[in-house]
């Protein structure tokens, strides 16, 4: 644990029974500092819909991972408790009062999560191109890699594209261009 974890874990005061929620790579470390705290890692985000959290302890690295919808539910209903390079701690608005004095830098670290939220683009099914590229080592690397290749194919085909092309090393970059999808790896 570097002393950005730490620091974000030292913010916390919950009371016991409360529920936190943090990165999934952070699970043990909040389940071992605060034993009597219900812990919900990023995984289980589903989780948030029935009770918002009083902590929410937001990875500015992993907010993809989170999602803009949960993003804005934790923001419209607690206030950033604590900030640092790393991540930024949310506790829920209510009766409750501050244990220590806002950082005047909290803000400027808040800026991040609230821009991720403002320029959020989900996945839209009126894209203008029907065909995904899967830019991979097709026919290059080994039968791992073909594999992978043929399993985005795939994904890609249940999503709805009609076209999938594949290219990588050495191949044309043109499929890319006015392309719906473009999915990296194998």
């Amino acid at each position: 644990m570097d002393s950005k974890h730490r620091e974000a874990i030292e913010a916390i005061a919950p009371a016991a029974e409360e529920r936190i929620f943090c990165p999934d790579h952070m699970l043990g470390l909040v389940q071992e500092a605060f034993p009597g705290c219900h812990a919900i890692p990023y995984c289980n985000i589903h989780d948030l819909s029935v009770t918002p959290p009083e902590w929410a302890i937001v990875h500015k690295g992993l907010l993809p991972r989170i999602g803009r919808s949960a993003l804005v539910g934790i923001i419209l209903r607690s206030e950033a408790f604590f900030a640092n390079d790393v991540f930024v701690v949310y506790r829920r608005a209510g009766e409750w009062q501050r244990t220590r004095p806002a950082d005047p830098d909290t803000f400027l670290h808040v800026a991040p999560v609230l821009e991720f939220c403002r320029r959020w683009q989900p996945w839209s099914r009126g894209r203008t191109s029907n065909r995904a590229v899967v830019c991979s080592a097709w026919k290059v690397g080994n039968v791992g890699d073909d594999a992978v290749t043929l399993a985005a194919a795939g994904i890609c085909r249940r999503l709805g594209f009609e076209e999938v092309v594949f290219t990588g090393p050495g191949g044309s970059l043109e499929p890319i261009e006015g392309a719906g999808l473009v999915v990296v790896g194998g």
